[in-house]
């Protein structure tokens, strides 16, 4: 609460330019996910900024990120906050192999549809800038859900059942990808202000929508747990 503090009685530092949004708790014992400039494949990578949370790509390509987490059991919730869609959004989790429209993949586009390896299909709400969607992971039953500004979307049925069949020895990692477009993540530890404030059944973590029973956000403590 107070960055420039210097608790063993030292010199303080006066903070400049630094708001309550650019504060992260974050630890050597517990780090939560963000994305991976270093992930990189044949599209082109986002500009990562916010402490590499914010992605943005407003050169009208295709652009694509992962997460520092690939996952293959356990339960768990992120949000993603829309900040400019001027065309295409898509989030969700991908495999290593998912790259230039090709491979394995299991999003939520901002037209409502929902993508696959094979296609698309009708889904949930379309959303657009200020939206805030999150992600429910489950790879304990192999379901991923999507929830629209605290609502789930498709009446609470599954977006894809599948992702325990159709995963290889890496696993599944939180992605990102658009064509002129920008988005904040939020796996626990916000890049922008949050007016309410939750965090899962274990205390970490804050969000703005309640977090679903069972789930937990990505941070080392809950993967050395529930990974």
């Amino acid at each position: 609460g107070n960055l420039g503090n210097d608790v063993n009685g030292g010199t303080d530092l006066t903070e400049n330019s630094i708001v309550a949004t650019d504060q992260s708790l974050d630890s050597p014992t517990n780090n939560f996910c963000t994305l991976n400039p270093l992930d990189v494949n044949s599209d082109g990578v986002h500009t990562l900024s916010e402490g590499n949370l914010k992605a943005t790509e407003l050169t009208e390509d295709w652009d694509q990120t992962r997460s520092t987490y690939y996952l293959k059991s356990g339960k768990w919730f992120w949000e993603v906050n829309m900040v400019n869609i001027d065309s295409t959004l898509q989030i969700g989790v991908v495999q290593n192999s998912y790259a230039g429209g090709s491979g394995h993949r299991r999003n939520y586009q901002n037209n409502g549809n929902k993508y696959d390896d094979s296609g698309s299909a009708s889904y949930g709400d379309t959303y657009t800038d200020g939206d805030i969607i999150g992600v429910a992971l489950n790879l304990d039953d192999g379901e991923i859900k999507f929830y629209k500004n605290g609502t789930v979307q498709n009446s609470g049925t599954a977006a894809y059942t599948d992702l325990l069949t159709d995963i290889d020895d890496t696993g599944w990692t939180p992605a990102i990808i658009t064509f002129d477009a920008e988005a904040s993540f939020n796996f626990g530890s916000p890049p922008y202000a949050i007016s309410s404030g939750n965090s899962d059944a274990n205390g970490y973590g804050n969000f703005e929508y309640s977090v679903p029973s069972g789930f937990y956000s990505l941070c080392t403590k809950n993967l050395a747990e529930y990974g």
